[in-house]
């Protein structure tokens, strides 16, 4: 007991504790084998397949896809999205040239292309967007391939309407030629000529009207304003082109009237001057040269038949010189004149015989000499010709 006190602890202690650390032990390592194996009553537990995991939401997840199947999608993303930007700037543009005015179906097919490509894109099948979005891509080039052949048909299509003096379709198809090509020179005439034909009509419509009524000088200020606004309006320049025919053909009547009219009265000279008038209003007119020829010939007979007036006048006057100078002036204008050429001759021979024979009255002492004696038979001989000549007349 003395010892026991001095120690403080039984010995008991020491054995009680041993024999819980063991019971704790086996509690830990052996008791859960056995309830696994066994139920209670430590009936053998029947063996379940074993529960799925579900794991918690806040837990993290693994990767679904591997970094080469992400690095596909990524590439095939991109691709998709690049095939878009070019379907899109291709719409714009065609948007800008009005292409729903000219190939609505087709264009509306290529958007319809681009949006399958969306449904795909949507589900992740980048692929297939990328070929979607191409497809729509290629057709709206297609559609910007055939602008030229469009601008070309819609500028036929305006020309026509101006032709057709339909002034509103004409300017529709300019303004869509314009959107299709800003810059053409061509269409921005087509359009200025669209604007102002409704106006140009008008006016072709008044000159027209003043014409009918004989006002040709009202009318072509009219027909000059309807080409001045349209250089290029080809009816306006053909109906000016024959207004302005009609004024000088009626000036041109006027004037060769006035001709006649002087040629009538006898003023020959006032006539071709008239004449040479109207041939200034209508060059190389065969009617105005051929009353000009005409009354030139007219007149020159005129003059003939007076010529022979006057030298007959002078022959019976005995005025030989004067009447060989008119003769003379009668074959000026026609050397084939018989009468004046007859005339001139005899009246010459009568010169020399009346020169002879006043020479020789004048001085009769002169016939001695044998050269004046031989002239004086000359004198004979030129009165017994001008004798026998008289006679043949008779």
């Amino acid at each position: 007991m003395a010892a026991a006190g001095k120690s403080g602890i039984s010995p008991w202690v020491w054995v009680g504790l041993a024999a819980l650390s063991l019971l704790a032990l086996a509690v830990i390592f052996v008791l859960p084998q056995v309830v696994e194996r066994y139920e209670l009553p430590l009936v053998k537990r029947v063996e379940q397949p074993p529960a799925a995991i579900v794991p918690s939401p806040d837990a993290p997840q693994p990767p679904a896809i591997s970094p080469f199947e992400e690095a596909q999608l990524a590439r095939q993303r991109r691709e998709a999205q690049d095939a878009l930007a070019d379907l899109l700037n291709k719409q714009s543009e065609l948007e800008m040239m009005g292409v729903e005015q000219w190939a609505a179906e087709q264009f509306s097919q290529g958007l319809e292309a681009a949006r399958r490509g969306d449904e795909f894109y949507r589900t992740g099948a980048f692929s297939d967007a990328a070929a979607a979005y191409q497809e729509g891509d290629q057709r709206l080039g297609a559609l910007l391939d055939q602008t030229d052949t469009v601008l070309a048909r819609i500028m036929e299509e305006g020309q026509a309407a101006l032709q057709a003096a339909d002034a509103t379709t004409a300017l529709a198809r300019f303004e869509l030629a314009a959107r299709l090509d800003p810059t053409s020179e061509d269409v921005a005439v087509g359009r200025e000529r669209a604007e102002t034909l409704d106006q140009v009509e008008a006016l072709l419509s008044d000159a027209g009207e003043l014409q009918e009524s004989g006002e040709l000088a009202q009318a072509q200020a009219l027909y000059d304003q309807a080409v001045l606004l349209d250089p290029l309006h080809d009816r306006a320049t053909a109906l000016r082109q024959d207004n302005e025919q009609r004024m000088i053909d009626a000036e041109f009547t006027r004037i060769m009237s006035e001709g006649f009219a002087l040629l009538d009265r006898g003023e020959a000279e006032s006539a071709i001057t008239a004449f040479q008038r109207a041939l200034q209003v209508r060059p190389g007119s065969q009617q105005a040269n051929e009353a000009i020829t005409q009354t030139r010939e007219q007149l020159t007979l005129v003059r003939i038949e007076q010529y022979r007036l006057q030298a007959e006048r002078h022959e019976q006057q005995e005025q030989w010189q004067q009447a060989i100078d008119t003769y003379a002036a009668a074959l000026d204008l026609d050397a084939n004149l018989v009468f004046a050429q007859e005339g001139k001759d005899y009246s010459e021979r009568r010169l020399q015989l009346d020169t002879l024979l006043q020479t020789n009255l004048d001085d009769p002492l002169r016939l001695s000499d044998a050269a004046a004696y031989q002239e004086a038979l000359d004198v004979f001989r030129v009165a017994s010709d001008l004798a026998q000549d008289l006679m043949a007349q008779n």
